[in-house]
């Protein structure tokens, strides 16, 4: 058994009531943005819930399930069979659960989402990342606003995978991360490397176990640039008694980033850069991208007005978009959603959505800005104790 990935889109109920009565309940296309869906819901905050029914066919006892959302706007607790699996706060990154012991044959997932207000008494609107929903701006992009989807593999299985490419060095440093409860049989870890030709560089294979670091030598480093967009692909399977358990794949630059003397260095060679903010509001479907070819077009629009860079303003940037912007060649600026308060929840919310977003767009070359606050928003610098300035 190897990764295979079951997607969960489609139509959902969504109810103001957790009982799903007739009156109170819609059907809404997941993903997307309740507010566009149902224009009735549009300035609606509170809670909400989703429901989800679907099978599952030839259920082995070797076999693992992890339950995996794109993205909910803000705070969801997650159901599945009645139980309740967990929680997650945030609007912009992914959070995925292993659902193993209560997977069957029919399932019914249920969603309960909060969608803060100003008054709220523990996620209060003006205390948590949300970029432009403001009401003066753009509004709400609530709900399941990516996508869900059931991943189904093998016992055990990879959960992280990172990717350092040392240009100087010619090197490649990896890192994958494993769930290896259970594991009571010879296991390994086998690891690879594609150029962009589609050669392969080098493997290893070396003994599984829940961290694994292992070290690649690319003597003949292709660079990624805005006008050579190299991308190599790295492969990990684990493998127990010689048969395929997981596997996943993940596609990286190897390009160095560096600041002199005021200038931005790319590999060595200074570089302008020629770009655009890009609020990336989607016609008809607000945060929602409305397909891939959407976002790609949009991309190679970019490239050939003669932009080589697009800073992805105030919201983590969907994975279509780096996705397209690593094979397109395009410099990235991502900034880090702002709040309106400057308080101390506002500020550890903030930490923990920086830190989500470095750890999910770890991988991709484009990424080589990122915005901490934007001009001064969320620290009220005239008013609050951050304002600090010796020439005052």
């Amino acid at each position: 058994m190897v990764r295979k990935v079951i997607s969960l889109n489609g139509i959902w109920e969504l109810s103001m009531d957790r009982r799903f009565r007739y009156l109170n309940t819609y059907t809404i296309s997941v993903p997307s943005c309740i507010g566009n869906e149902i224009p009735a819901l549009r300035d609606y905050r509170g809670i909400l819930w989703y429901r989800k029914r679907f099978s599952i066919d030839r259920i082995s006892p070797q076999e693992a399930f992890l339950l995996h959302f794109g993205a909910v706007n803000y705070h969801s607790q997650i159901w599945l069979n009645h139980t309740l699996i967990g929680t997650h706060e945030g609007g912009y990154t992914p959070f995925i659960f292993d659902v193993t012991k209560l997977i069957k044959a029919q399932n019914e997932l249920v969603v309960r989402v909060l969608i803060p207000g100003n008054i709220d008494p523990e996620y209060s609107f003006g205390e948590i990342p949300h970029g432009k929903q403001e009401t003066h701006w753009y509004g709400i992009a609530s709900g399941i606003w990516q996508n869900v989807a059931l991943i189904r593999t093998g016992k055990p299985y990879i959960t992280k995978l990172y990717i350092t490419p040392d240009v100087e060095q010619k090197r490649a440093l990896v890192t994958t991360k494993s769930k290896l409860i259970g594991v009571d049989k010879q296991c390994q870890l086998a690891l690879s490397i594609i150029d962009p030709y589609g050669k392969l560089i080098d493997k290893i294979n070396i003994p599984l176990s829940p961290e694994n670091r292992a070290e690649f030598s690319i003597s003949n480093v292709m660079p990624w640039d805005t006008d050579n967009p190299n991308l190599y692909m790295l492969n990990a399977t684990i493998f127990c008694n010689d048969k395929p358990i997981d596997e996943v794949l993940d596609m990286f630059g190897m390009r160095r980033v560096e600041i002199k003397n005021g200038q931005i260095f790319l590999n060595g060679k200074s570089i302008y850069l020629v770009g655009a903010l890009d609020q990336d509001f989607y016609p008809y479907s607000h945060y929602t991208p409305p397909n891939e070819e959407f976002v790609r077009d949009e991309l190679i629009l970019a490239k050939e007005m003669g932009l080589n860079c697009l800073r992805y303003h105030v919201k983590v940037p969907h994975p279509w978009y780096l996705k397209w912007a690593d094979r397109l060649g395009i410099l990235i600026w991502e900034d880090l959603p702002n709040w309106s308060e400057s308080t101390s929840e506002a500020k550890s919310r903030g930490k923990v959505t920086l830190k989500e977003m470095i750890e999910l767009d770890y991988n991709h070359p484009s990424v080589i800005i990122r915005t901490i606050i934007n001009e001064s928003w969320g620290l009220d610098l005239t008013k609050s104790e951050d304002r600090k300035c010796s020439q005052c």
